[in-house]
């Protein structure tokens, strides 16, 4: 009850703060707002003797024994990416496409034909990425060659040179935007079909009519075929 009354407390003063931060900012530039702004949150701001402390040693103010991962599922013209540092663009020709990074959702679809069969949500969940081979692990393919108990850990090379995966020890939790699927219809069947149906290319989730809802509904009735 004591965290809950805490975390939830209110800061009138900052509040009148950070207004009066922000009208004096009004001719500055963006950049310059923000900075002043934020520098009066930083300074301003009451806490607690206990979290102060925590604070000056960088204790973790929270733990958790799962990893939680955003698992972005939005239409590809909608998905928010990451440019790749300056010192890679600036080596790039003008003409480049391959300007974003790559993270999991890149990279799902150059998995090894062993994992043919996984979807997005499990592979995410079940496997850490490795932009190279880490120190002290083996191919799978060299396992079964090692003849020892003590073996390392094994790793699975994406096709395309994209990099390597190992499985976790403990499956990550996943999150996604969640659409609703009265008011949102296709980009929540988009969502479902991309989570939970292996692909290969991002196109083939999407029916001949151009509708992800009726692609969704072949799977459903496959899928309790199958079960049948």
């Amino acid at each position: 009850m004591y965290i809950a009354s805490y975390i939830t407390k209110s800061e009138h003063e900052l509040g009148e703060l950070l207004t009066t931060a922000s009208k004096q900012a009004a001719d500055m530039g963006l950049r310059s707002q923000l900075k002043k702004v934020g520098s009066k949150f930083l300074c301003s701001r009451e806490v607690s003797a206990q979290e102060a402390a925590y604070r000056i040693l960088s204790l973790p103010l929270k733990k958790s024994t799962r990893q939680v991962l955003y698992v972005p599922t939005e239409l590809p013209e909608e998905r928010v990416r990451m440019l790749k540092p300056m010192n890679i663009l600036q080596h790039l020709d003008d003409e480049d496409e391959d300007i974003y990074m790559e993270g999991m959702v890149d990279r799902y679809p150059y998995r090894p034909k062993e994992l043919e069969n996984v979807c997005l949500a499990d592979f995410i969940s079940s496997n850490r990425l490795y932009y190279k081979k880490p120190k002290g692990t083996v191919d799978s393919d060299d396992v079964d060659v090692l003849g020892n108990d003590d073996q390392p850990t094994t790793v699975l090379k994406l096709q395309d040179n994209k990099g390597y995966i190992s499985k976790r020890v403990t499956n990550a939790v996943i999150r996604t935007h969640r659409y609703s699927e009265e008011h949102q219809p296709e980009k929540y069947y988009h969502s479902q079909l991309m989570l939970y149906v292996p692909y290969r290319k991002e196109k083939q989730l999407i029916d001949d009519d151009g509708s992800f809802h009726t692609m969704f509904n072949k799977e459903k009735k496959s899928d309790i075929q199958q079960q049948n």
